[in-house]
């Protein structure tokens, strides 16, 4: 799954630290942007998004780690595909702390600015860091991207920026193996403030685990300065943040929304959505959040094609705000919505990172009780999914209180079903405070129930997963039970005597299947007992699975000094 990754200004900027900011460095530039992305998953599509308005700063108190200043966009408009339209989430007023080294080190917003509005901009001011203008070197940075490392230099008369590399970890961006820079060029005159002027050029290809698809996003950036000093609410507001009037949320009259939904409904016929980038189309989908019901006679008539369908899921599980989320629980909750699009709801939810919105997860828990279709395995599918939230959200009260939940109901669970689905979920959330509650189903009388404490006990490895495996092994009979056992123990560093135990099953067991994983789980073992190793070459020539035989080369080979 992957984390929404801001395409719009993520490109390193340039700013200059200064002893002493005064009311006479209020700045002012004409801003653009300009964005090309290249989505390459199966075919090939571009997007083209141009961002042009003005954006205003002004210094505001100071404290001894940096120098706070207000930030404020106006008349930002964005352009695609020959639509063009106001993004108000710009304007809202904001502040950053620059640290004495020129990053920015802090972000202040009012209360009712929403985290996907936080993070929009975030992702244009982090554009504004460099550090000093006598700085020389490598610098260890972080923007909306993530943690970067830039070189700096001086030529002529500019300061220039250029991004090496990013260092981003799998588990911070969930879906992505690496951000490559291909091309990075940051040039600006700076002066007594900040800058005079900036421009950038960079280029960014965001690689997804197993290559399974590319996105390439080449952007410019360009701030000019306005020589005549046009008006902006930012100049009135006070040095003290904590007397800015807070932005209420805009509640929109019934015209207004009558308006939206015409809009929206002719963004979702104007094109194939397959053919917009997923984050692009999660990024335009924002703008209709509040008539987001729109979509649901369209699903319910099935206009949209399989693979339109799709991308449309892709996209709401990226936005993952509470709008979206409520709309997918909405449509979990209705009895005109089809299975599968219950289904991929179900993975769109799944998908998402952030705060789960309280009405979304108050439904949603209600859901997991009362179940959403007359299919089982669906039912079961949002159990799952409640796990894997856990495990991918933010750790927040209402996720430990889901963890809580799913505990208590393994704990409640009656039939072999129910206790099979909740072991899962709670094996689903990765977390090792659930083998407890896990373990105590090792002795079940359903060998499904056994598998599913066996594979989850694989996964969830503690010293007390290991016991409990150890002493399942003694005493199981069934051979798929066993055959999961094994896989399970396979994970684990194991005692010589229950080596060879595993290789008595390699070798006689006449269920292919048993034999596979015992293989599986010796040539795990090489790395603490290299002796193995030649046990494995020895079944070469009584084993007569021709899969079983492979796994067998391969892992003696793929241990080979």
């Amino acid at each position: 799954m992957i984390k929404r990754v801001s395409l719009m200004c993520h490109i390193g900027t340039v700013l200059l630290v200064n002893p002493v900011a005064n009311a006479s460095c209020q700045l002012q530039y004409k801003l653009s942007v300009n964005t090309e992305t290249t989505f390459v998953f199966n075919s090939t599509t571009s997007q083209r998004i141009n961002l042009n308005g003005i954006l205003n700063l002004k210094p505001l108190n100071k404290d001894k780690d940096g120098q706070w200043w207000g930030v404020k966009g106006d008349n930002i408009e964005l352009s695609s595909q020959g639509v063009t339209q106001i993004d108000n989430d710009y304007v809202i007023p904001f502040a950053l702390k620059r640290g004495k080294n020129g990053l920015i080190v802090d972000f202040w917003f009012t209360r009712h600015t929403k985290p996907e509005q936080q993070e929009k901009l975030k992702g244009l001011v982090y554009n504004m860091q460099f550090r000093d203008v006598n700085y020389q070197g490598a610098s260890t940075e972080y923007d909306g991207v993530g943690q970067y490392i830039a070189n700096y230099h001086r030529q002529n008369n500019q300061a220039v920026k250029v991004k090496q590399q990013y260092l981003l970890s799998v588990k911070k961006a969930r879906a992505l193996d690496s951000v490559d820079v291909i091309a990075s060029s940051t040039r600006a005159l700076l002066d007594k403030c900040w800058l005079t002027d900036i421009k950038t050029a960079e280029t960014l290809a965001f690689n997804q685990l197993g290559n399974s698809y590319k996105l390439t996003v080449k952007q410019g950036y360009q701030l000019t300065p306005i020589k005549q000093r046009l008006a902006s609410d930012l100049w009135a507001l006070p040095n003290d943040t904590s007397q800015w009037p807070e932005a209420k949320p805009i509640v929109m009259t019934l015209a207004q929304k009558e308006k939206l939904a015409q809009e929206f409904n002719v963004f979702l016929k104007q094109k194939s959505l397959v053919e917009i980038e997923p984050h692009e189309l999660a990024r335009l989908l924002v703008n209709f959040a509040p008539v987001f019901e729109q979509l649901v006679p369209l699903l319910i008539e099935g206009a949209f094609s399989e693979n339109d369908n799709m991308r449309l899921y892709h996209a709401f599980g990226l936005i993952d705000n509470p709008q979206s989320q409520q709309f997918l629980t909405s449509l979990l909750d209705s009895i005109d919505i089809d299975n599968t699009d219950k289904f991929r709801a179900i993975q769109a939810l799944s998908q998402g990172s952030g705060i789960l919105d309280p009405k979304a997860y108050a439904q949603f828990v209600n859901l997991m009780d009362s179940g959403i279709s007359d299919d089982q395995n669906l039912n079961n599918s949002l159990i799952y999914a409640a796990g894997a939230m856990i495990q991918f959200r933010v750790d927040d009260p209402a996720m430990k209180n889901l963890q809580t939940k799913l505990q208590q109901n393994l704990v409640n669970a009656v039939t072999a079903q129910t206790q099979s689905t909740f072991i899962v979920s709670l094996t689903n959330t990765n977390s090792v405070d659930n083998v407890s509650h896990i373990q105590e189903f090792q002795a079940s009388g359903s060998a499904q129930v056994r598998r599913n404490v066996a594979k989850s006990l694989g996964q969830l490895q503690t010293s007390e997963s290991f016991s409990t495996l150890s002493t399942m092994y003694g005493n199981e009979s069934n051979p798929r039970v066993k055959t999961a056992l094994i896989r399970s123990l396979g994970n684990y560093e194991l005692s010589g005597e229950m080596t060879s135990q595993i290789k008595i099953l390699a070798k006689e067991s006449t269920d292919h299947t048993l034999r596979k994983a015992s293989i599986d789980a010796m040539a795990k073992q090489i790395q603490y007992q290299p002796n193995v190793k030649d046990d494995l070459r020895a079944l070469l020539s009584s084993e007569k699975s021709r899969q079983n035989f492979e796994s067998i080369v391969k892992a003696i080979n793929s241990n080979e000094q």
